[in-house]
């Protein structure tokens, strides 16, 4: 034991000294990163090495990260320790409780990127099926009403075509007509749609287009007309440009009696001619 003292004391007088990496009980390992080269270097700081100018300091240890999840106000954190805050990575450099990133304790370790460009935006998705349908009360002297969700198309270019009809009225009289109808419309395709009284066209059309892209499109129709007993009300609707995509998708139609004069029906009833057909798009007027 007196020899092995000795020899310490020998080496130490002799000027021998010995590095102490990693720093003891931490495990804490010093280096310095040249920021030109890239080169890594480890120095021992009891020894008074430190990194040059042109370096960056790096400290780690042996066991690694300790991943504690996100930053937490009334955790403890030790050196070695990580965590997730406001978007970011950070890396504990000393023991710290309640000192939220960033500060002297904490080292990030990734940042937190930029938002990225606003996408554009997604074309409009198909209607929804609606809530359930409420009883349907029976169709009487005040007036007949009905909906549909059957497909109709709409492919032959100007020429009318039934999406939907009523019941038969029970009573003549002047009626007022109401229709919303849901369309397809394609691409570069203008749609006219009419109320029709068995058989007969009345009142103005009801247009939209053209559309430059396919897609859905909502039309209404309000006339007054009469409607001799046992007539049925029906909306028509046409496309423009034969386009296999356009169609009736879905709609309803209500008519109620809001006079019983008693009168004829309208002779010779003629049907109103179709809208002229727009500009198809992109097509300048001459």
């Amino acid at each position: 034991m007196l020899i092995a003292s000795a020899v310490v004391f020998a080496l130490i007088a002799g000027g021998v000294a010995f590095a102490t990496i990693p720093d003891p009980g931490t495990g804490v390992i010093h280096g310095c990163y040249n920021k030109t080269s890239g080169a890594l270097r480890v120095i021992d700081p009891s020894k008074g090495q430190t990194c040059a100018t042109d370096e960056v300091s790096l400290d780690w240890n042996q066991r690694g990260i300790n991943w504690r999840g996100t930053w937490v106000s009334t955790a403890s954190y030790q050196r070695g320790d990580a965590v997730a805050y406001n978007g970011s990575s950070w890396f504990a450099r000393g023991a710290n409780t309640n000192e939220p990133p960033p500060g002297p304790d904490w080292l990030v370790l990734a940042a937190k990127g930029a938002t990225g460009p606003k996408g554009s935006t997604g074309s409009r998705g198909p209607a929804g099926p609606g809530g359930p349908r409420g009883p349907t009360g029976p169709n009487g002297a005040s007036g007949v009403s009905t909906v549909s969700g059957t497909g109709v198309p709409l492919n032959v270019a100007q020429t009318l075509t039934p999406v939907m009809t009523t019941p038969a009225v029970t009573s003549a009289g002047q009626y007022y007509v109401n229709a919303s109808i849901m369309l397809v419309v394609g691409q570069g395709d203008t749609v006219a749609c009419i109320a029709d009284v068995n058989g007969g066209a009345t009142g103005p059309f009801s247009t939209v287009g053209p559309v430059p892209n396919q897609t859905y499109e909502t039309v209404s129709i309000a006339v007054d007309t009469y409607v001799p007993a046992g007539d049925t009300v029906s909306i028509e609707c046409t496309g423009y440009i034969s386009n296999a995509s356009t169609s009736f998708y879905d709609g309803g139609i209500t008519a109620t009696l809001i006079g019983t004069d008693n009168a004829a029906a309208p002779a010779n009833r003629t049907a109103p001619k179709l809208p002229t057909p727009p500009l198809a798009i992109g097509r300048a007027a001459r």
